[in-house]
């Protein structure tokens, strides 16, 4: 759990007793009896930042209501405008209203824009390869997804596959490029590759997750 100093622990006190009372609990992404360590949009336990609702540079205060509290993601990510209403508006449209989700989503959004399909289609009924269907759905459920797991965690744990910038956590992209790296390694696992070959899903050799689906 991040640490703050008391002043901070106080300061955060003040801005969350003025606002629980002000704001319907839908419209922002925790609970209020979270809010001194989970981010009001995102939902995620992390460090918070005093993020002005209206930016000191436009005029803004230091008093809580113009404070929020919010992830160093969320604060680059929101508004700086003069209107005191935006920040608000923003966190409301923007929030999933669950716990640990947010930037799972944003994953999957960013995995679709790069690779023109949903993520984990090796994983799903429904993919755009017919054949590759009815190999990999063939396979035990409970087994492929403890492959699938166990993959993962050696992809993620490999420092030469990726690696992200100095203090920073891991970006959009860099999540994307990874969970299609884990598919890959998932369909190339020997024992779902025997499945392909019973059902004859494979083309050219393999019927590889890095080019276009058809």
């Amino acid at each position: 759990m991040p640490k703050y100093t008391k002043a901070q622990l106080a300061r955060q006190q003040e801005i969350i007793a003025y606002w629980e009372t002000r704001v319907y609990d839908e419209d922002v992404a925790v609970d209020w009896h979270d809010a001194h360590e989970r981010c009001w949009r995102c939902g995620y336990e992390r460090k918070l930042e005093f993020c002005h609702i209206v930016p000191k540079s436009l005029g803004g205060g230091l008093a809580p209501d113009n404070m929020v509290l919010l992830c160093g993601d969320c604060h680059i990510e929101g508004p700086n405008v003069s209107d005191s209403d935006a920040m608000w508006r923003w966190i409301k449209a923007t929030n999933v209203g669950s716990y640990d989700t947010y930037w799972n989503l944003r994953a999957q959004e960013e995995y679709k824009r790069i690779f023109s399909c949903d993520p984990l289609v090796c994983l799903r009924r429904h993919t755009p390869w017919p054949r590759l269907n009815a190999a990999v759905f063939s396979v035990d459920t409970e087994r492929k997804l403890k492959l699938y797991k166990r993959l993962q965690k050696k992809v993620w744990e490999d420092d030469k596959e990726w690696s992200r910038h100095f203090g920073e956590r891991v970006n959009l992209s860099t999540k994307a490029f990874l969970t299609r790296r884990v598919e890959t390694e998932l369909l190339n696992t020997k024992y779902i590759h025997q499945e392909l070959v019973k059902n004859d899903a494979l083309t050219d050799g393999w019927p590889s997750l890095e080019e276009d689906a058809k």
